[in-house]
């Protein structure tokens, strides 16, 4: 069956490459895209099944097959060939494509690099790129000097918290301890420098009353 195939496909490729060498049979017109001129009818047609002509006003241009994906060689078709365009192809997920001008094919799809075990993963395979792997020291290196510099802008900002931080303190008590020696002086407790805001409180509970001036202090 394939070699009957094969077949047909030989002959039909040598006819229309005969006739492609009568020049001066091409000269009566010129076709469009997706069409071939036909020496036999001596008009344009439309390209077979499976071929294509992406060239406009043409003569004596042939159609030419579509570009078919080999699946073992991890392509795929990303756009389906039509009579005025060639297919595109793609590379399966776990390639990457690479250009080769010189080879056979201009493009063909490479199995992506597996790093190994000192190894991680500095970049990950792309549909252009190969992976990128990074030795494990190098690697721990860069993330460490990277994570430090990102750090610099939470330490200032903590550090800038921590000092407001301070400075309320720092007034809030001012501002008991000035309250307290006001209090202390209309009850007219002893207030001793070793007394803690703590005891004061305790006395002005046990103490009976407080005189009005005191509340304009408190």
């Amino acid at each position: 069956m394939n070699s009957a195939i094969f077949l047909v496909v030989l002959i039909t490729s040598s006819a229309r490459a005969a006739e492609n060498m009568l020049l001066e049979d091409c000269d009566v017109g010129t076709c469009g895209e997706g069409e071939r001129f036909d020496v036999k009818l001596r008009a344009c047609q439309p390209c077979d099944r499976d071929t294509y002509i992406d060239i406009s006003n043409h003569s004596c241009e042939d159609c030419r097959n579509c570009t078919r994906a080999d699946r073992y060689d991890g392509e795929i078709v990303v756009a389906n060939c039509t009579a005025v365009a060639d297919a595109v192809i793609g590379c399966h997920h776990g390639y990457f494509m690479v250009v080769n001008h010189l080879a056979e094919k201009d493009l063909s799809c490479e199995i992506c690099k597996r790093c190994n075990a000192e190894e991680v993963v500095e970049q990950n395979c792309t549909e252009r790129n190969d992976t990128v792997c990074t030795r494990r020291e190098s690697a721990g290196l860069d993330v460490r000097n990277r994570a430090s510099s990102n750090n610099i802008p939470t330490v200032i900002v903590a550090s800038a918290v921590a000092l407001v931080a301070v400075v309320i303190c720092c007034v809030f008590l001012i501002a008991a301890r000035r309250r307290i020696k006001a209090v202390c002086r209309c009850v007219k407790l002893p207030c001793l420098k070793e007394r803690t805001e703590r005891t004061m409180r305790k006395a002005l509970m046990e103490s009976d009353s407080t005189p009005e001036l005191c509340e304009s202090a408190i």
